[in-house]
């Protein structure tokens, strides 16, 4: 089923400022704004178009698990029953109203936003150790009966209708702004990736997409990069050894170091088609610790970033905010963004 947009009174998002169409791009991340109200988000696109100027990225998370800090304050994009279940197939207008207003804003300071769909967290047993019950998130504890997780079985099945729908949706209400798709944040299985993608564009054709997978590898470009309008972008690359580390089970026309990726090689030397403009960075899986203010080896993750930008790829920095205590936009990192943005 195709869903009619639900932005208020129908009304068209205004033009944007700048350049929101070419890549690359540099920009900064908290994830959870969208859906944490205690975020300002006027004043975050505000900060990022001030250091940014026209060719801004940022990302948001449309499904999150509950953090027990932001867990109070959550807007989800589904309303909740009086027994507490999760109604995950009626949507909830103060969510999509947040969303509206937040690419609203963001593309007014030339901001392009990425927004990321599925994730781990809530329903997967490969995150262990987390201060909430999964059995509690909308992934389990709902009025549909939708059961995802623990185990890898649940891949088999997504993107589900309740997926379908929340994709359509959320792409219905932001069609015709400067946005892109990030079908499922460190994802397994390319098929859930590439299923989410083709129900966005079906309701968007121009919608872009970004794929990240749970191996970070140099050959999941050529794995996953096919059609145009299409990045993969790269986590954990904190230091510039990821440049040679090995990575021997790469087929073997694709590279096995990301050192040979960036000089156009595979394994054997032999040349490869890569459009670097089609690459992101991105700092999430970088951090040295969890100190709100010391998150990241600065100097080195600076020179990550330095290298990735020589090459013409793209930045998109997890801000260490994220890291603080309430919604602080005073802990963003503005120096080192302002760092960013000269490279």
């Amino acid at each position: 089923m195709t869903y009619q947009s639900i932005r208020p009174y129908g009304a068209a998002l205004p033009p944007a400022t700048g350049d929101l169409t070419t890549w690359p791009r540099r920009g900064a991340t908290i994830a959870q704004c969208l859906i944490d109200t205690r975020w300002d988000l006027d004043e975050w696109a505000s900060m990022l178009g001030s250091i940014f100027g026209a060719r801004g990225l940022t990302q948001v998370n449309i499904l999150s698990a509950p953090w027990p800090d932001m867990e109070p304050f959550m807007e989800n994009p589904f309303v909740r029953a009086s027994d507490g279940r999760w109604d995950i197939r009626t949507p909830n207008p103060k969510f999509y109203d947040r969303l509206v207003r937040l690419v609203d804003a963001m593309n007014r300071h030339g901001v392009l936003v990425q927004l990321c769909f599925l994730e781990l967290y809530s329903w997967s047993g490969r995150k262990t150790g987390l201060p909430f019950d999964q059995n509690t998130t909308y992934a389990r504890r709902n009025v549909q009966g939708v059961v995802w997780g623990p185990g890898d079985e649940t891949l088999d099945v997504l993107p589900d209708d309740f997926a379908v729908e929340l994709v359509e949706r959320v792409v219905s209400a932001v069609k015709g702004a400067a946005y892109a798709i990030v079908p499922f944040n460190e994802g397994p299985e390319k098929r859930v990736h590439q299923d989410i993608a083709a129900t966005a564009r079906r309701i968007d054709p121009n919608a872009q997409i970004v794929y990240n997978r749970n191996d970070d590898t140099p050959g999941q470009y050529a794995n996953m990069v096919k059609l145009p309008g299409e990045r993969i972008c790269y986590h954990g690359w904190d230091t510039l050894a990821f440049l040679d580390v090995d990575f021997p089970n790469e087929p073997p026309d694709r590279p096995r170091t990301f050192r040979q990726f960036f000089d156009k090689q595979d394994r054997s030397g032999n040349p490869i088609d890569v459009d670097f403009s089609r690459t992101i960075c991105s700092s999430d899986g970088s951090r040295v610790s969890d100190d709100p203010v010391n998150t990241y080896d600065w100097p080195r993750l600076l020179e990550v970033f330095d290298f990735v930008a020589g090459k013409s790829g793209s930045i998109e920095h997890q801000s260490r905010a994220k890291m603080s205590d309430g919604a602080r936009l005073d802990m963003v990192e503005v120096d080192f963004l302002k760092q960013i943005a000269a490279l």
